[in-house]
Order: structure tokens, then C-alpha cells, then sequence
């Protein structure tokens, strides 16, 4: 929810924490790790419907948080 809530702060409609901000980018960065490692797992030892699930996975998880720089270079680079 990192992007998101940058978003949010920078509107005016919350004030910045910014230990919040870390603790959501640390977990951000966790996930997408997570997430990546799945992905590459599915390319070397899996078929294309794991391959298809593992970045619908990660499609979605920056969709939840709102990163929508990363969703659309992930949407348009992985066809």
C-alpha cells in the first residue's frame, strides 16, 4: 500500500508517517521478492499455466497496492 498511501499523503488528505512509509515498503519489497522468486521458479522447472498464474500473482499484488508505474511495465513487458 506504499504507492497508494504516497499518493494519499501527497494529496493533503493524510499526513505523512514516515516509519509507516518504511514498514510498508519493507513489506512491499518482501512480497514482490516472494513473488519473483515464484516466477522464476515457474520459467525454469514449470509449464505456462504456472508460469500465467505466478505474474497474475504479482499483477494483482501491485495492483492491491496501487503501484501503477510498475503495473503497467509489468502488464506490457512480461507479453
Amino acid at each position: 500500500m506504499a504507492p497508494y498511501y504516497r499518493l494519499v499523503t501527497s494529496a493533503g488528505s493524510l499526513t505523512l508517517d514516515p516509519e509507516l512509509l518504511e514498514s510498508m515498503e519493507k513489506d512491499n519489497e518482501e512480497q514482490l521478492k516472494k513473488l519473483d522468486e515464484r516466477l522464476a521458479e515457474a520459467e525454469k522447472q514449470e509449464g505456462e499455466s504456472e508460469i500465467s498464474d505466478a505474474l497474475k500473482a504479482r499483477a494483482n499484488h501491485l495492483t492491491r497496492i496501487g503501484d501503477k508505474v510498475r503495473i503497467c511495465s509489468a502488464r506490457l513487458c512480461r507479453r
